[in-house]
């Protein structure tokens, strides 16, 4: 039995990328198969859509005229006729009862057109992630866009991706989303296998044009929040993105940030000094005591008490 969902995947040079198999392996491998999928081509040079034709004759090949990630993500919603839609990068793959598993949670959940269903990837998203809401999620991204599934109504409510945005159109989207009152759920099990390699977007290379794109972003929603937050924010969003360059790349590229980032101005204040030390410490925990070392942080930060519980 099929089920009423398109799943679209986005691709450039997919063929000569060498994940675009797998990626669509995994997709028709579901035990529960979705009623379309739909493969956006933004302006391939490597034979990717003729491939497509003749190795996934069952795929739907859209063109895209090159014009970036989120436009092709446009294409392929506008190209949908499912009341539901799904999205996986082309070099992440799905686990088999992936779509089945989300399909149980949209059943059980009482508002599922205004919910965003994220499939779980190993380390990455927990239950009850204390990122997935307003306006925690301007600290991290709590959408992996390969694990989303939405409905037609919601698009149709929030509207489109954001073509202007060269890098972080997806995180901008479901920033646009939870401050619309928009709720995440994440799935139980972990259904989502991330590809990991030199290419992405998030390898050292690109990490610090990448960051300030992102800082971009967020510094736009902070200034809808009250100033005292939003103070609070930016200086534990710029340590926060010091560390991550400090791992990945050299003192030279830390001062390039500090001197570059929009996020001003900034305040170190104790709630953001206390955030980031807990977020760090988060870094390398298990996985339990991950997630409370992050509630406690996000608590402090937006709130300036500690959270409640264990989960």
């Amino acid at each position: 039995m099929t089920i009423d969902l398109a799943v679209v995947l986005c691709t450039r040079n997919g063929l000569s990328r060498g994940f675009l198999d797998q990626a669509l392996n995994s997709v028709l491998a579901q035990t529960t198969p979705p009623a379309e999928v739909i493969v956006v081509d933004d302006h391939s040079e490597d034979g990717t859509p003729e491939y497509l034709r003749t190795r996934f004759p069952g795929v739907r090949v859209v063109p895209n005229p090159g014009r970036g990630l989120a436009a092709a993500r446009n294409t392929g919603i506008r190209a949908a006729r499912s009341a539901w839609i799904a999205f996986i990068d082309d070099d992440d793959q799905w686990l088999p009862d992936k779509l089945r598993q989300q399909f149980l949670q949209i059943q059980d959940s009482p508002h599922p057109e205004t919910t965003i269903f994220v499939a779980r990837a190993h380390r990455v998203h927990l239950c009850n992630n204390p990122f997935a809401g307003w306006p925690a999620c301007l600290l991290r991204s709590p959408v992996l866009p390969s694990g989303a599934l939405i409905s037609r109504a919601l698009w149709q409510r929030i509207g489109l991706f954001d073509e202007s945005i060269p890098h972080g159109g997806a995180y901008h989207y479901w920033i646009r989303c939870l401050q619309a009152g928009a709720e995440v759920r994440y799935s139980h099990q972990v259904l989502l296998r991330l590809g990991k390699h030199p290419q992405q977007m998030t390898a050292g290379s690109r990490l610090l044009p990448n960051t300030l794109s992102i800082d971009a972003i967020r510094q736009v929603f902070l200034e809808s929040l009250p100033f005292h937050q939003a103070r609070h924010l930016r200086g534990a969003l710029r340590l926060t993105g010091c560390r991550a360059l400090a791992f990945h790349n050299n003192f030279r590229a830390i001062a390039d940030y500090w001197s570059a980032s929009p996020l001003r101005p900034a305040h170190f204040s104790w709630r953001a000094c206390v955030f980031f030390m807990l977020d760090t410490l988060a870094c390398r925990a298990p996985v339990r005591m991950r997630l409370w070392l992050c509630r406690q942080g996000v608590s402090i930060l937006l709130t300036g008490r500690c959270a409640s519980g264990i989960d």
